[in-house]
């Protein structure tokens, strides 16, 4: 994925903040799991603060992180 189609967890909390997301996804990686957020007509990966894909060792950890934010109900 591009760094294009990625989403700085900053931006992410100002959308969350604005309501601005439609919806969330944790998806399955080989070293983890990847949030890709919606909103809008785009959807984009969470992007770590190195420019690479943020990965969670578990789904419990990226769960945690979406609940943070304030989301309650997440696609897995």
């Amino acid at each position: 994925m591009a760094l294009t189609d990625s989403l700085a967890s900053a931006t992410l909390k100002e959308l969350a903040s604005a309501g601005a997301v439609t919806s969330i996804r944790l998806v399955a990686q080989a070293d983890g799991f990847a949030i890709f957020v919606r909103y809008g007509l785009s959807e984009k990966v969470l992007q770590a603060k190195r420019g690479h894909i943020r990965r969670f060792r578990s789904l419990e950890r990226a769960a945690m992180f979406v609940r943070r934010l304030g989301f309650s109900r997440v696609e897995v």
